[in-house]
């Protein structure tokens, strides 16, 4: 498979990863101590669905890529986390958090060149 094509394939498993953990984010608010609990919240089965789907990726992706440059981009999940947290449940993510997300890319962009 191509560089380019695993790089992408990398940056849609971070997203699914993210997004898995903002629906686990909004699950917790219904989350109860009752285990059956669990499998009527659509949300919790939404972030489970969405970081088996992210697994998946990095699986086809290691096939293929050195983990030494695979693993390091995982850590657009940083960015991907900050976006969407600001986006959706209206946190606050601030300069200081901007520049190191900001640092975080730069440092992806190193490594994956």
């Amino acid at each position: 498979m191509n560089f380019m094509l695993l790089l992408l394939l990398l940056v849609v498993a971070t997203w699914l990863s993210a997004t898995g953990m903002l629906f686990l984010k909004l699950s917790s608010a219904k989350f109860r101590l009752h285990p059956l609990s669990i499998l009527t919240n659509w949300q919790f089965i939404l972030a489970g669905s969405l970081y088996a789907a992210s697994l998946a990726v990095y699986i086809i992706v290691l096939r293929d890529l050195p983990i030494s440059i695979a693993y390091p981009l995982t850590s657009m999940n940083y960015v991907w986390a900050a976006i969407l947290s600001q986006r959706y449940l209206k946190e606050r993510v601030d300069a200081w958090r901007w520049t190191g997300i900001g640092l975080v890319i730069v440092g992806v962009a190193l490594i994956s060149l």
